[in-house]
């Protein structure tokens, strides 16, 4: 569980519709940006979000061994540092600040959303924080009067609905003995109290039954309608490697029936190698069920092949995805094909997809996939561009890494080097940047 903790991405996209991409076919990005956080020589950036007025809001984990924290960030469009951000005029928080409250002293960060009336919210494992607008403070209007509760689950991915209520999605224990674990989700009310009218005291289980199974969900999405989609990945007793796990629920938090490939109800998992996992779950403007992560022929990374597919809305393969067959690839770098993975994707309304990932930890990299599934030649280098945070820097990692939409395409990320700093990169998609963001 802990390799795979490192591995998780957590992030919701802004979507916004995407101008032909003019970028040259080298992979070259526009601009890119390193922050330094905190005094740590450990700051790994993990979500991304573009504020309403433009404003780009960063977070991830800084600290090393046994005092590792939440810590954010607030940009100015241009990449500036906003220095209103935060309580010391500094433009970054660092949730150390925060022990003496009684807020747990190793927190690393899993997910963050930035709500509809500007408050922020940073889920960690074990621990769901709530910050006013300008990350001043603690919110103590909420939970009790602490700013912070934790969660029933082991907590890895956030939503939130449009009548502002939190969904909070990961694992739960299965109280029959087994040791098994399934993918859930948690309803909580904006002010952090749990939602008992939704699925079982607050709570619902999604449970494969295909033998003995547990499962884990790495992210969620809300259609339109309200139903709740989780993603992740399935492991089968006594069989080697995993399925990527899909779970649907209606808006009450009771199992969606109606969701199903023939298998079960409320479920579907498929399997193309040995390992299979999703990290990113989306639903476009037609109801269908984008998912993005990785397969491989093992357990070594350097065998993954990045992993997007598509789905009806009612859990089938969409056949007009490329021809009827998930998109799997390694991605050409010099005269090698290397492997990767994809961390976040955003479907857009024209029916193209984005998504962003890793190669070997060593480059981001972003690709653009026709409506029919197939790669966006307009885009980078046959659909395909990767880059650096830094040229400095030893290697860029977007494992733990974001994406977001506004102007262009926004990577967020770690960039590794004797001092780990949070990395931003933005992808041209229709022009040069000519203001301040950028080298």
């Amino acid at each position: 569980m802990q390799r795979l903790t490192a591995w998780i991405l957590f992030s919701f996209v802004a979507c916004a519709p995407i101008a032909q991409a003019t970028q040259n076919v080298d992979g070259l990005f526009a601009g890119q940006k390193l922050i330094d956080v905190s005094s740590s020589s450990n700051d790994a950036g993990k979500v991304l979000r573009v504020l309403p007025d433009g404003r780009l809001l960063m977070a991830g984990t800084c600290g090393t061994g046994s005092l590792i924290y939440f810590c954010a960030t607030r940009l100015s469009p241009n990449g500036d540092i906003d220095l209103s951000f935060g309580p010391d005029n500094t433009g970054t928080i660092k949730f150390d600040r925060f022990f003496g409250q009684g807020f747990p002293t190793s927190v690393p960060l899993n997910d963050m959303l930035s709500l509809s009336d500007g408050r922020i919210l940073f889920l960690g494992m074990g621990t769901l924080a709530m910050l006013t607008a300008d990350g001043s403070m603690l919110d103590t209007s909420v939970a009790g009067g602490t700013g912070f509760m934790s969660p029933a689950l082991q907590s890895y991915a956030l939503a939130e609905q449009s009548d502002h209520k939190i969904l909070v999605a990961g694992i739960a224990s299965r109280n029959d003995g087994s040791g098994n674990y399934d993918m859930a989700v948690q309803r909580l009310l904006p002010d952090l109290s749990v939602d008992t009218n939704f699925g079982t005291n607050g709570s619902q289980s999604i449970i494969f039954n295909v033998g003995s199974s547990s499962s884990l969900a790495t992210s969620i999405a809300v259609q339109s309608d309200g139903r709740i989609v989780l993603a992740g990945f399935v492991a089968f007793t006594g069989q080697s490697g995993k399925s990527v796990g899909i779970g649907r629920l209606l808006q009450n938090g009771q199992i969606d029936s109606s969701f199903s490939n023939g298998f079960g109800s409320g479920w579907v998992y498929q399997t193309y190698n040995i390992e299979n996992v999703a990290f990113a779950v989306r639903v476009d403007q037609q109801g269908r069920i984008v998912y993005a992560g990785y397969s491989a022929t093992d357990t070594n990374f350097n065998t993954r092949r990045c992993l997007i597919n598509r789905l009806l809305a009612n859990g089938n393969q969409d056949f007009s995805f490329n021809a009827n067959q998930p998109l799997q690839f390694f991605v050409p770098v010099g005269a090698n094909y290397v492997s990767c993975e994809l961390v976040d994707l955003a479907p857009q309304t024209d029916g193209t997809i984005l998504a962003v990932g890793s190669l070997l930890d060593v480059y981001f990299m972003a690709v653009r996939l026709t409506p029919g599934g197939t790669f966006d030649s307009t885009f980078g280098s046959a659909g395909i561009s990767y880059g650096g945070f830094d040229p400095s820097a030893t290697n860029a990692v977007v494992r733990n890494g974001a994406m977001a939409i506004d102007r262009g395409l926004f990577i967020a990320g770690a960039s590794t080097n004797s001092d780990t700093k949070f990395g931003i990169a933005v992808l041209t998609l229709d022009k040069i940047f000519a203001d301040k963001f950028g080298n």
